[in-house]
């Protein structure tokens, strides 16, 4: 009887065993990646994003992402609201600058990156070796950007007012090559371009740093009709981001070896400015509430445009309901700590 037991049990283990050789053997089909636009810049500020389409995290959480690539933020912002991108990185001046047009469509999901890499290159042959040096220096900055809110709050604590400098105003790269080129003075800008300059000008560089003036905060943003009516996009697109997350903490010598190919960055660049970059994905709604806040204070303080408007309810554009959901997901499936 035993045995007559056993040998059963020995054949029923073989028919589970063959059928289910059989399954495998059939591929199953992929599913159908649902197919979305972010608009991105190429620079270590969007690096979350940009090492999640690297690693095929995005195609693994059933997303087919193309990258819209933009010179900054403010015109990711624009391919967002014209409907030419999904998902956008923006930082807070942008969503500050925004809530004063009264368009309230636009929802800030995520922050993946805060960075102290704003900051002023000089050139000593201009005269710049500290910062009261730029008084009647010509001055460039990009409008609509952290280099512009850089530049006015380091001249005010520095008892400098906007008249004091001749200020012109560039595009992100235009700067680099106005300030290697001596057709300016002193340029407020963000890294790279901060130490592509640096490098360029050698001894006649002076470069100022300061995050006591400036810490940015590079945000994801949708647009929110788009967004409720797509919120599984928008959980995997988060998920994504928070494995690439992941994966900068956990080996970041391999992270900014991907990194400098997806930029086009020497790595000793991207090895050297490093520092000024912490990568994680979160939203705290306080914390970066009160970032949008504090600039869209000073725009309205400082610009005579704005000094008659009200200021925006900017709570508005914070919606954290998809991160805590997409972080639960990740928690349950991975074991992972929420973030």
């Amino acid at each position: 009887m035993l045995l007559s037991v056993f040998v059963v049990a020995l054949t029923l283990l073989g028919c589970g065993e063959k059928a289910t050789n059989n399954v495998d053997s059939v591929a199953a089909p992929k599913p159908k990646l649902s197919a979305v636009t972010l608009a991105a810049s190429k620079k270590l500020w969007t690096s979350v994003a940009l090492l999640a389409k690297a690693q095929g995290y995005f195609d693994q959480e059933g997303l087919s992402v193309t990258v819209s690539y933009q010179d900054g933020g403010r015109y990711c912002m624009d391919a967002l609201i014209s409907k030419s991108a999904e998902f956008a990185t923006v930082v807070e001046v942008n969503v500050a600058y925004l809530g004063y047009t009264g368009n309230e469509n636009v929802s800030v999901v995520g922050s993946i990156i805060e960075s102290t890499s704003c900051g002023i290159v000089g050139r000593k042959s201009a005269g710049i070796e500290k910062p009261e040096d730029l008084k009647g220096k010509v001055l460039a900055l990009s409008p609509g950007t952290g280099s512009e809110l850089f530049a006015y709050k380091f001249l005010e604590s520095h008892g400098l007012a906007r008249s004091d400098v001749q200020l012109r105003k560039l595009q992100p790269k235009a700067i680099q090559g106005a300030i290697i080129a001596k057709e300016i003075d002193a340029a407020a800008t963000w890294d790279p371009f901060i130490e592509n300059s640096r490098r360029a000008l050698g001894e006649d560089a002076f470069t100022f740093f300061d995050p006591k003036a400036y810490v940015g905060y590079m945000h994801v943003a949708v647009r929110r009709d788009w967004a409720e009516q797509h919120a599984p996009e928008v959980e995997a697109f988060l998920r994504a981001l928070k494995r690439a997350s992941d994966f900068i903490k956990s080996d970041p010598k391999h992270a900014q070896a991907i990194l400098a190919k997806e930029t086009a960055m020497n790595l000793d660049l991207v090895e050297s400015i490093w520092k000024y970059f912490d990568f994680s994905l979160s939203l705290n709604p306080e914390k970066h509430l009160a970032s949008i806040v504090s600039v869209g204070t000073f725009i309205k303080a400082n610009e005579e445009a704005y000094k008659v408007r009200p200021l925006p309810d900017y709570s508005r554009y914070i919606d954290d309901k998809y991160l805590r959901h997409a972080s639960a997901k990740y928690w349950r499936v991975t074991g992972s700590q929420r973030g």
